[in-house]
Protein backbone atom coordinates (compact mmCIF):
# COMPACT_ATOMS: atom_id res chain seq x y z
CA UNK A 1 0.00 0.00 0.00
CA UNK A 2 1.00 3.63 -0.44
CA UNK A 3 1.86 6.09 2.32
CA UNK A 4 -1.10 8.14 3.28
CA UNK A 5 -0.44 11.88 2.04
CA UNK A 6 -0.50 14.49 4.54
CA UNK A 7 -2.76 17.83 4.33
CA UNK A 8 0.70 19.82 3.13
CA UNK A 9 1.81 17.61 0.44
CA UNK A 10 -1.88 17.68 -1.04
CA UNK A 11 -1.53 21.84 -0.75
CA UNK A 12 2.08 21.60 -2.36
CA UNK A 13 1.27 19.36 -4.88
CA UNK A 14 -2.42 21.66 -5.94
CA UNK A 15 -0.21 24.87 -6.06
CA UNK A 16 2.62 23.30 -7.94
CA UNK A 17 -0.31 23.46 -10.41
CA UNK A 18 -1.34 26.99 -9.96
CA UNK A 19 -4.42 26.35 -8.45
CA UNK A 20 -5.49 26.80 -4.54
CA UNK A 21 -6.53 24.39 -2.16
CA UNK A 22 -9.60 26.25 -0.40
CA UNK A 23 -10.18 23.62 2.02
CA UNK A 24 -8.49 23.11 5.36
CA UNK A 25 -8.64 19.36 6.24
CA UNK A 26 -7.48 16.50 4.10
CA UNK A 27 -8.93 12.49 4.65
CA UNK A 28 -8.06 11.27 1.70
CA UNK A 29 -8.80 11.25 -2.63
CA UNK A 30 -12.63 10.53 -1.85
CA UNK A 31 -13.00 13.73 0.22
CA UNK A 32 -14.71 16.24 -1.90
CA UNK A 33 -12.63 19.57 -1.01
CA UNK A 34 -12.84 23.13 -2.05
CA UNK A 35 -10.53 24.70 -4.91
CA UNK A 36 -9.54 27.57 -6.86
CA UNK A 37 -8.58 27.41 -10.23
CA UNK A 38 -5.72 30.22 -11.31
CA UNK A 39 -8.93 31.88 -13.03
CA UNK A 40 -10.07 32.48 -9.68
CA UNK A 41 -12.83 30.26 -10.16
CA UNK A 42 -14.73 28.12 -7.19
CA UNK A 43 -14.66 24.29 -7.53
CA UNK A 44 -15.83 21.60 -5.45
CA UNK A 45 -14.54 18.24 -6.15
CA UNK A 46 -12.80 15.42 -4.71
CA UNK A 47 -8.66 15.42 -4.67
CA UNK A 48 -8.82 11.75 -7.28
CA UNK A 49 -11.22 13.79 -9.30
CA UNK A 50 -8.49 17.20 -9.67
CA UNK A 51 -5.68 14.57 -10.18
CA UNK A 52 -7.09 13.32 -13.16
CA UNK A 53 -8.55 16.30 -14.93
CA UNK A 54 -7.03 19.63 -13.52
CA UNK A 55 -9.12 21.10 -15.38
CA UNK A 56 -11.99 24.11 -14.28
CA UNK A 57 -15.54 23.66 -15.85
CA UNK A 58 -16.31 27.15 -15.45
CA UNK A 59 -13.04 28.12 -17.82
CA UNK A 60 -13.79 24.82 -20.02
CA UNK A 61 -17.56 26.20 -20.19
CA UNK A 62 -16.77 29.84 -21.94
CA UNK A 63 -15.30 28.66 -25.11
CA UNK A 64 -13.66 32.61 -25.48
CA UNK A 65 -12.25 32.65 -22.23
CA UNK A 66 -8.52 31.21 -24.18
CA UNK A 67 -9.06 33.42 -27.24
CA UNK A 68 -6.12 35.74 -28.16
CA UNK A 69 -6.42 39.32 -29.06
CA UNK A 70 -5.49 38.04 -33.10
CA UNK A 71 -7.98 36.53 -35.48
CA UNK A 72 -7.44 32.88 -35.39
CA UNK A 73 -6.43 31.19 -38.58
CA UNK A 74 -9.21 29.68 -40.67
CA UNK A 75 -9.54 27.83 -43.70
CA UNK A 76 -12.08 29.51 -46.34
CA UNK A 77 -12.43 32.68 -44.80
CA UNK A 78 -11.03 35.98 -43.15
CA UNK A 79 -12.89 37.36 -39.48
CA UNK A 80 -13.16 40.99 -40.39
CA UNK A 81 -13.90 41.94 -37.19
CA UNK A 82 -14.00 40.94 -33.70
CA UNK A 83 -16.75 43.14 -31.32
Amino acid sequence: MGKRLSYEAVKKEVEDEGWTLVSDTYVNLATQMDFKCPNGHDNYFTMSHWRHHKECPTCKANKYFKMTDHAPKSAGFRVLAFD
